[in-house]
């Protein structure tokens, strides 16, 4: 709820859930006021894990961290749908950059984006 509510205020779109990886787009007419939405986001998303952390640590559990990837760039986006499901897709050389960029994310030592 933290991560994608940071998303959703930066105006980005959930694209999918992947396991615990969220995977979000961020549509502007110009790609640098995506990425900016997008580096907000994802300093509010850092921001919010740390603030959970800290109330994980006060309960007696286990703190977590979270990777980050943002990439710019051009997308495919729409539906597949057939009888019984309907799916919103995002294609592209970015997405997978990005993706390739959280995975590389988690040997960080400070921001983790």
């Amino acid at each position: 709820e933290a991560m994608t509510a940071a998303i959703a205020r930066h105006g980005g779109r959930v694209d999918r859930f992947i396991g615990d990886a969220v995977v979000a787009v961020f549509f502007a007419p110009a790609q640098d006021a995506g990425a900016s939405s997008a580096v907000a986001a994802a300093l509010e998303m850092n921001a919010a894990t740390s603030e959970i952390n800290s109330r994980r640590l006060a309960a007696g559990t286990f703190p977590y961290r979270i990777g980050i990837g943002v990439a710019t760039g051009d997308l495919m986006t729409g539906s597949l749908s057939g009888a019984r499901r309907r799916d919103y897709i995002v294609i592209g050389e970015a997405r997978r950059r990005a993706e390739g960029l959280e995975n590389r994310s988690k040997s960080g030592r400070h921001t983790r984006i």
